[in-house]
């Protein structure tokens, strides 16, 4: 075992993770012997571990004999060697492969004990490949990542602090999430996942949405069902996350919740209830949508509308945080409201992905623009990279204010309009916290931003100003899609596009909705700052009730007063009696006899005869009252002739 540690060709093929992954996670995998299970590896280490001088190679190991098995025994180094033949998996060497590099700190994923980065890619694909397993896709949050299989099944990794991972278990492994439904696409945020069954539309969130101002808004650690009375059965067509919020489109429509603070909700929740109301899920005001896309805390909508005199054209629309300008409308002010850029009209639009402060662009021709934060070269723009001069700069001439006030404005590390970046024929583009990738033709990468813990796949730590080609070795094989955290990098690679793995037809057919009970494990409030929000409500909430309470009995006592105003003027048709209803607590009458109060209702004419009773003498005593006040505001000829 101590040669498998040394060896730099398999340190991601320890047995350890297999047997977690197997254990904990695919209870359902055909059973296997025990030293089956800790010994089989991708690269085949099956043969008795015997003498010092070993040849430990990659090339000897997949050459040596799959006859016999190694049985390591508990609190000893001594090997035994078994008589029966296992003959290993047989895995295609054109399946794609999952790796990883960057920081581990976090339990990112796993390299070696005591090992906290890595500066190569490191394989994980053998913790699928051992569980006849492919890989589909993955994506990643700030310190997690999800996988998505080709059967629907979502596995994951990294920090579970907040519940992130949706699963118990080790952390830095991967491991599967328990979904009632098989999946067919996955959504990460800063702490929290997202899981959907578009074709039934059914979606399932676990983990934590956290408010910027600090603390966090709900908590719940295993998959729920979220949207089942907002979505219903329509078909969902696309969801995305940034760092704490997700929209959903659906049929034209875009749903979305999350922190109400960042300004991303597309509205404006009230201030007592504003975190219950940024959670609830609303529709935004904005039709024709056709793509949604996400940053940490800024979000955009394409849509498509028709144009006076030029027919159908399509637009793009930003709100949420722009304090760098990372919404690309000119300004550096916060909005709720989605706003439009004028630079991207009528442009094909592919993709908009953005980091913590920052946004980059792909258009339908292959040009990419960036804008925002660009302190650690995360526009790749360049190091040395102006404000070129504006065409309209003779009309600024003409208000020296508005000038002085733009070249204020103006710095080299926060731009607010989009600017191209010195890249050509880009079909893909992904971005991290600080950081970017961008997929050429014939899967060429890209890289650009803050270089720390090595996510840049240089092999060095330094800032990148502007998009830097990646040495193709480094990847060990054609990346085709690529997960960006924080701190870390997950991508995805195939010999060729041909042989990318498609997700099986059993994840599109129709199910049966699961039951709510899972929804009931969800935990809100949990955070300091939510519980005080919380305390303040229902301190709120008993005055209230006084108050409405008071209300309602004020408003019976005038209906009573105006109906016997209205009694001896003896006019219309006399109002129903309230027997039906139940007197106040505090204003409740009874008639001199003991006995409820029944009103009149024959006609009562003026002059006639009325009985005695301590309630009549009431009326009567508030009718010459009223007159008397009405006499103070009319003049005596009138008062008399009433009379």
């Amino acid at each position: 075992m101590e040669e498998q540690d040394t060896n730099p060709q398999n340190i991601s093929a320890e047995p350890q993770p297999t047997q977690t992954t197997q254990d904990s996670s695919q209870p359902e995998k055909p059973q296997i012997e025990p030293s089956t299970q800790a010994s089989e590896q991708p690269q085949g280490v099956t043969q008795p571990i015997q003498a010092e001088d070993q040849p430990n190679t990659e090339r000897q190991n997949q050459e040596a004999p799959a006859s016999t098995t190694t049985v390591i025994v508990a609190e000893s180094v001594s090997v035994t060697v078994t008589e029966t033949a296992v003959v290993p998996k047989d895995v295609d060497p054109n399946a794609p492969k999952l790796y990883a590099y960057g920081s581990c700190e976090c339990d990112q994923f796993f390299i070696k004990e005591d090992h906290f980065e890595t500066k190569r890619p490191i394989d994980l694909t053998n913790y699928f490949t051992s569980i006849d397993k492919t890989v589909f896709s993955v994506t990643c949050g700030a310190l997690h990542s999800l996988v998505l299989l080709t059967n629907g099944e979502v596995y994951s990794l990294g920090c579970n602090d907040d519940g992130a991972l949706g699963r118990t278990g080790e952390e830095n492994r991967p491991g599967k999430v328990d979904l009632p439904v098989p999946i067919d696409m996955i959504s990460a945020g800063d702490s929290h996942s997202i899981a959907c069954n578009s074709t039934n539309s059914l979606i399932f969130q676990w983990g934590v949405y956290r408010n910027i101002l600090g603390g966090n808004l709900s908590k719940v650690g295993v998959p729920h069902r979220i949207g089942e009375s907002e979505f219903g059965k329509k078909k969902v067509k696309k969801i995305v996350s940034g760092a704490n919020h997700t929209l959903v489109l659906i049929e034209g429509k875009v749903y979305v919740w999350g922190d109400p603070e960042a300004c991303i909700l597309g509205r404006m929740p009230t201030e007592k209830r504003k975190f219950t109301q940024g959670l609830s899920i609303e529709g935004l005001g904005v039709r024709g949508v056709e793509d949604v896309f996400a940053g940490n805390s800024h979000s955009f909508v394409v849509r498509k509308y028709k144009k006076r005199g030029e027919g159908e054209t399509t637009s793009v629309l930003a709100w949420g945080l722009n304090n760098f300008g990372q919404l690309g409308i000119g300004t550096f002010e916060n909005t709720a409201r989605p706003t439009e850029i004028p630079e991207f009209d009528g442009k094909k639009i592919l993709n908009i992905t953005g980091g913590e402060h920052h946004t980059i662009v792909l258009t339908g021709d292959g040009e990419v623009y960036g804008f925002g934060k660009n302190d650690e070269g995360q526009l790749g723009l360049g190091e040395d990279w102006k404000f070129p001069e504006d065409e309209d700069e003779d009309e600024e001439n003409k208000d020296e204010r508005k000038k002085e006030t733009k070249k204020e404005e103006q710095s080299t590390e926060r731009i607010p309009r989009p600017f191209k970046l010195n890249v050509q024929n880009i079909e893909k583009i992904f971005s991290g916290t600080n950081f970017n990738y961008a997929l050429g033709k014939n899967n060429e990468a890209y890289s650009w931003g803050m270089g720390e813990n090595y996510v840049l796949g240089t092999r060095e730590d330094e800032t990148v100003y502007e998009p830097a080609k990646i040495d193709p070795a480094f990847f060990k094989g054609k990346p085709f899609t690529f997960g960006l955290g924080a701190q870390h990098v997950i991508y995805v690679t195939a010999e060729d596009a041909s042989l990318l793995p498609k997700l099986e037809e059993e994840v599109f057919k129709p199910v049966e909705a699961p039951k709510k009970s899972t929804a009931k494990k969800v935990v809100k409030k949990v955070d300091k700052n939510a519980m005080e929000e919380e305390e303040e409500k229902s301190k709120s909430r008993e005055p209230s009730e006084e108050k409405e309470e008071k209300e309602d009995d004020e408003e019976e006592e005038e209906e009573e007063e105006e109906e016997e105003e209205e009694k001896p003027k003896g006019r219309g048709r006399p109002k129903k009696a309230k027997e039906e209803k139940a007197p106040s607590k505090s204003k409740g009458k009874t008639t001199s006899k003991g006995k409820k109060e029944t009103k009149p209702t024959k006609k009562v004419g003026v002059g006639k005869r009325k009985d005695d009773s301590e309630e009549e003498d009431k009326e009567e005593s508030l009718k010459k009252t009223k007159k008397a006040t009405k006499s103070k505001t009319t003049t005596r000829g009138k008062s008399a002739k009433k009379k």
